[in-house]
């Protein structure tokens, strides 16, 4: 090969091995940029770990912050509704066991009663048997239960939560100490209204259908959110209504306590970190729901609520009524306690 060929290949190849150097420093350079070490923690802050501190906020006090769910879209099929997980990503409400909503589940509390006032546009009220009919100018006939006129909220329906929602509310940080997202608007929201701005999980919790049951306005305002007992004596205070109170304690009528025990027992699987059945009150819940059976009048009542909100209200103790009452196993799902 002639010299100059020789020198020529050697240049050449000392050229390639510089340009490979430098496209190496070049290419450490730009993994090393601070740019790309911002893209990675934006991407690991977007996606927490499940061990981290803020994903296991799950005790009651910390349930402080929420975003609402994106809106469901219209479902022209007249299956159940797909169901919803939750969200528990950085930045929204942290929903303990993983809780799944249906897309039919009612989103507030004034959604859930006009969602009540379509499936039951008329019955009986549960603490006085008084009959309703919204379709009337008055809707409540008081003739029906013996009644005479009295204050305004004796002449109309109102839903009542069986289980207070003071009693799962309280344990929630909105309630008792107030959130950021109640501070935004010209009036600070506390207590019961802060609860529903701030947590998704208590708005869904306190418009949960099986949980709403009519009575009379009057009978609800005195209720309040004193707690089921039995009540020594017959003392009534509300003319021919077989509803008593005394010393902060309620006793229903004997032919609905069955009903409100089992509404409690499926409270309480559905949302097992408030503690809604206790030492307190477990053997009373349980002597009422054996006393008063499940009837064909809760059955249906049952059914037409689990076609619209989807979950199944034969949960935790309830479990056991499938057997007794020849209900078909296909209303429970994979996600329910």
């Amino acid at each position: 090969m002639p010299k100059k060929s020789k020198v020529l290949k050697g240049q050449i190849q000392k050229l390639m091995r510089v340009l490979g150097f430098i496209a190496l420093g070049l290419l450490l350079i730009y993994l090393n940029h601070p740019s790309q070490n911002e893209n990675k923690s934006a991407s690991h802050a977007a996606k927490p770990s499940v061990n981290s501190p803020k994903h296991q906020q799950t005790d009651i006090p910390s349930r402080s912050r929420s975003t609402p769910l994106p809106a469901a879209p219209k479902s022209s099929s007249a299956a159940p509704p797909q169901e919803q997980v939750a969200p528990t990503a950085q930045g929204t409400e942290n929903v303990p066991h993983e809780l799944v909503f249906s897309l039919g589940h009612p989103h507030s509390f004034d959604e859930a009663k006009r969602t009540l006032r379509r499936l039951f546009p008329k019955g009986t009220d549960v603490y006085c048997g008084c009959s309703y009919d919204f379709r009337q100018k008055q809707s409540v006939s008081l003739d029906s239960c013996g009644w005479k006129s009295g204050p305004e909220r004796r002449s109309r329906i109102e839903w009542e939560h069986v289980v207070p929602a003071s009693y799962y509310g309280k344990q929630f940080q909105a309630w008792t100490q107030g959130a950021p997202a109640c501070e935004r608007s010209s009036k600070v929201l506390r207590g019961r209204n802060c609860a529903r701005e701030a947590s998704l999980e208590f708005r869904r919790m306190e418009a949960d259908l099986y949980n709403l049951l009519p009575a009379v306005g009057e009978l609800n305002q005195a209720r309040s959110d004193l707690a089921y007992g039995d009540v020594p004596g017959e003392p009534r205070a509300f003319g021919p209504c077989n509803f008593e109170i005394k010393d902060k304690r309620v006793e229903p009528p004997e032919n609905v306590q069955g009903d409100l025990a089992r509404i409690t027992f499926y409270m309480d699987a559905r949302y097992p970190d408030f503690g809604i059945v206790n030492g307190r009150n477990q053997k009373l819940l349980e002597r009422w729901a054996d006393a008063d059976p499940l009837d064909d009048a809760e059955r249906s009542r049952i059914e037409r609520i689990e076609a619209i909100q989807g979950n199944s209200f034969f949960i935790g103790r309830n479990k056991d009524l499938l057997k007794q009452n020849d209900i078909s196993v296909k209303t429970v799902r994979d996600s329910d306690p």
